[in-house]
């Protein structure tokens, strides 16, 4: 095996990323050794002003890039590197495009509105949430739902929407597998809501069903259902009527009532 007592190129410092908070990277001594990106600061945010390079991989190890720590790592523009990338703590936000394979693990986050060109995994405990608050995240090589991963959709007038281009969308093995969070994200109302579209290109579906998804916090006031409607998965949001409506509805029905027996009495005499 070779020995892990190489050197290797650090990721890159600024001006490609800027924090006022701590910003490690880092080698681990194991055969096959991450570029480790760290923030040690709850809440940090990270935003980088040029893409990862190339230059990450390593001549004889298999290039990959770790997420750490519970900050926010934010990547715009086209990204260059083409490992493997993991999300082991916090938030990932591709705002551009990446070409990287993506895993995202047990308590982390996978957010923006920039595209994936490497397959997608989301893995038990994850959250995928689409957008910086709002917005689209496609994914053009494949999209994996484990059982147990966590979607947050922010529905509205204007509403967080996951779009798969190619490759293949594959679901959980087995009924509610998928926990879907919803909040409103201002306007929402009774309507239908599309969640999914994989509509463009060759996408294929791997037990990818309505029935995989279980909601988990909603928007108070409504019931919900779920559908594939064509290559989409579409959400159904519907009124619960206000208890002074049902006052109304009991009302109009003892005056039906009334007036109805009232007329077969007239009726009888």
């Amino acid at each position: 095996m070779p020995s892990a007592s190489y050197a290797t190129p650090p990721l890159p410092r600024a001006p490609p990323l800027t924090t006022g908070h701590a910003l490690e990277a880092a080698d681990t001594a194991s055969p096959l050794p991450p570029r480790t990106v760290r923030q040690a600061a709850a809440g940090s945010s990270i935003q980088n002003r040029a893409p990862l390079p190339g230059s990450l991989s390593h001549p004889t190890f298999p290039p990959i890039v770790v997420k750490t720590g519970v900050g926010t790592l934010v990547l715009g523009g086209p990204q260059q590197f083409t490992g493997a990338t993991v999300v082991s703590a916090g938030t990932l936000r591709i705002n551009g495009s990446s070409m990287s394979a993506t895993t995202i693990q047990n308590g982390a986050t996978l957010g923006g509105s920039g595209s994936f060109g490497g397959l997608t995994t989301i893995q038990s405990g994850a959250h995928l949430a689409p957008g910086n608050s709002v917005g689209t995240l496609t994914f053009n090589s494949g999209l994996t739902l484990n059982t147990g991963s966590i979607l947050n959709f922010e529905l509205g007038t204007t509403s967080d929407l996951i779009s798969v281009t190619s490759g293949i969308l594959t679901g959980p093995s087995g009924i509610g597998g998928v926990t879907l969070h919803l909040s409103n994200s201002g306007g929402f109302a009774a309507g239908t809501y599309t969640l999914f579209d994989f509509n463009t290109g060759g996408t294929t579906t791997s037990d990818f069903e309505a029935s995989d998804f279980a909601l988990g916090s909603t928007i108070s006031g409504f019931t919900y259902s779920l559908a594939l409607n064509g290559n989409t998965l579409q959400l159904t949001a519907s009124a619960i009527p206000e208890p002074s409506t049902y006052a109304a509805i009991f009302g109009a029905l003892v005056l039906g009532l009334a007036a109805y027996r009232r007329h077969t009495r007239s009726r009888s005499s």
